[in-house]
């Protein structure tokens, strides 16, 4: 599954994979990151089991989403932080 978010003029996109984890890749003008973990996906909860992915994205991701079935988005379990969509 392919979840974009878009913020401002940084696209990034999160990469889940069946074996459980998972890769952020965020482009920049001067090239991208990337930073991979683990990851649930249960009950429509996604949990990235990293207590520092906020820090590492720079406030561009944090580590718990619900899914809104009726948008088809995760929309983080926090404030700031925007929703991931789904990509088809």
């Amino acid at each position: 599954m392919i979840l974009n978010q878009e913020n401002e003029l940084r696209p990034s996109k999160l990469y889940l994979y069946k074996n459980s984890t998972y890769k952020i890749t965020t482009l920049y003008p001067h090239g991208t990151s990337n930073y991979s973990g683990k990851y649930r996906l249960e009950n429509n909860i996604l949990e990235l089991y990293d207590t520092n992915i906020e820090k590492k994205t720079n406030d561009r991701f944090t580590n718990s989403y619900k899914r809104n079935e009726k948008s088809n988005q995760f929309e983080p379990t926090k404030n700031n932080f925007n929703k991931l969509e789904i990509e088809n």
